[in-house]
């Protein structure tokens, strides 16, 4: 299996931040379930882990409601 370039973080909710942390701690970009953090201060904690790196960290979102018009793009 090949080395992911990316790890998705679905762990229970307050494990999510030190979990995301250690995304790139190992190099590696995070996709983080909702929500990414339990408070600001943790957010910023898993933001600053990720830039210091050149890695991006975000929230996993999904839209509930579809677009108004097709042409719109997803």
């Amino acid at each position: 299996m090949a080395d992911p370039d990316i790890v998705y973080v679905s762990t229970p909710h307050p494990l999510h931040a030190d979990n995301a942390i250690l995304a790139p701690e190992a190099g590696k970009h995070a996709l983080v379930e909702k929500p990414f953090a339990l408070n600001a201060a943790e957010a910023a904690r898993v933001h600053d882990a990720a830039a210091e790196r050149g890695l991006l960290t975000m929230e996993a979102v999904r839209r509930r409601i579809g677009l108004r018009y097709p042409s719109e793009g997803l």
